[in-house]
Formats: C-alpha cells, structure tokens, sequence
C-alpha cells in the first residue's frame, strides 16, 4: 500500500505534468515539420494542477466510498482473485485500501486532464473521455490492447499479447492462484519502456508520436543523470557477495540501491 501510494503521487503530481511540458516543448516542432495541428502546449501545465486541486474534494469522496466497500474492486489483477470467499473476509481491507488510493489519485489525474484539454479548446465530450483515458493508465489500469486498437503502438501491443497469453495459464487447473498480479506490472513494465532511451520504438503505430516522444525525453534525461551518477561512483546496486567485500562495503557506511547524497548514502528501493 506505501509503494502504491507513493507510485500514485509521482504518477499524478510530477510524471504527467512534467509529460505535458515535454511535449509542449516538442509539439511546436512537429506541427511545423508535419503540418499537423498542435496538441500539446506548455501553458497546459499549470491548467492541470489547477483541475487537479479541483477536484480534490470529489477524490476524497471517491476513496470514502471505496474503503467502505461502497464501490465494487474494480483493479484488474485484485478482480481475479476469489477474494470473496469467507476466510479472506477479515483481509479484505488490504486490496480496498489499493483501491481506494487508485480511486483517489484517478478522480486527481482526471481533474487535471479535463481541465488542461478544455484549456486549449477540446470539445467536453472528447476532453471527458481523453482525460479518462489517460487517469487509468496513470494508475497502471488500462486495459490489454493486443491489436493496437487504440493507437498505443505497435510494440506497446505486442506486451499486451504476452499478457494476454499469460493470463490463458489461468485456465489450468490449479494455477489460478499463482498468476494474479498479471496486468499491472505489465503496465509498469510498458511505462519503463516508454520512459526511457528505448522510448523511440513506440513509435511505429502509435497514434499521439508527439506524447510518446515527450516520454522519450524525459525517460532519456533521467537516464543521463543516473548515468552521470554512476560513473561518479554515487550509486550502489546490490551488496557484494563475497564475505569480505561485503564487510567492506557496509563498513564504508554504504546500503544497497543507494544514492550517495552529500555524505550519506539513501536507499531509492522503494
């Protein structure tokens, strides 16, 4: 639930927005190679926390309603496992709390969304089911798409088959229970992809290139830092093996997936 947590306030309060900033940047320059009308303004930032901030008070409703078992489970991995069976009543507080925090940060992202497409001059009707759209996959909730129905790009597509095929395994008998959380890493591991130097082969079939390589840049820019890090010797990944590097390594005060900031080093693990 922390992780979750924690992933749902990145997603919505600087991975989105910082996205709209990088393709404002980029939209300018494709419009005028492509000839194609602008999507994507700089301006529309600011309009997305204000929608964020908006819709704030219908947020908390949402994620009332959803830890009370008012609303039904609707998180895809959760939704295949029998939970509702009756020794697994008293446990079922751990996914509504999951489902709660995706409800609320959702109905933010959503806000925010529709707020910076109707800034710009997007019909209500396309702004409400866009800015949808986008609040699910934030919260690594979209849908499979193996046939690139919506425009997500070819590679992007052929994840969702892997997924789709991973899922069939749950038809055997006896393995329902050992592939439940399918759809949602899957989702992270297409975000990854996305947001990343390897971004640039979303492209081929993807419906919004300006988005996609909005990703690219941001994902590219934080590999470089990381890079950069590295090499200066201010990242740790896992603790040495052998006994006495071991005993060396955390004798020098370092931790495992750490970065090293001023003198001390902080775990990035979680």
């Amino acid at each position: 639930n922390i992780v979750n947590a924690f992933s749902n306030i990145l997603q919505t309060m600087l991975l989105r927005p910082a996205t709209r900033l990088a393709s404002g940047l980029i939209d300018p320059i494709f419009s005028k190679l492509t000839g194609k009308e602008r999507q994507f303004y700089v301006s529309q930032v600011p309009s997305y926390y204000k929608g964020v901030i908006g819709s704030f008070g219908e947020a908390v409703s949402g994620f009332s309603k959803a830890l009370k078992g008012e609303s039904l489970i609707e998180r895809p991995d959760i939704a295949r496992i029998p939970t509702g069976l009756k020794i697994f009543r008293p446990f079922q507080a751990v996914p509504r709390l999951l489902e709660a925090s995706d409800i609320f940060f959702r109905t933010l992202a959503t806000g925010g969304e529709l707020e910076a497409l109707m800034s710009k001059g997007v019909k209500e009707a396309d702004a409400i089911r866009q800015s949808a759209d986008t609040a699910t996959e934030l919260v690594f909730r979209k849908a499979l798409d193996p046939s690139n129905k919506t425009g997500q790009g070819a590679v992007l597509a052929s994840i969702d088959k892997l997924t789709s095929a991973v899922y069939k395994l749950r038809n055997v008998p006896g393995v329902k229970w050992f592939v439940p959380f399918v759809q949602t890493p899957m989702n992270i591991l297409k975000q990854g992809l996305e947001y990343s130097p390897l971004g640039i082969t979303t492209l081929p079939g993807a419906a919004n290139k300006v988005e996609q390589l909005g990703k690219t840049m941001i994902g590219s820019a934080v590999f470089t830092g990381a890079g950069w890090l590295a090499l200066n010797d201010r990242t740790t990944w896992a603790a040495p093996t052998a006994e006495k590097e071991k005993d060396a390594f955390y004798a020098a005060g370092m931790q495992p997936y750490a970065l090293k900031l001023g003198d001390k080093w902080v775990s990035y693990s979680r």
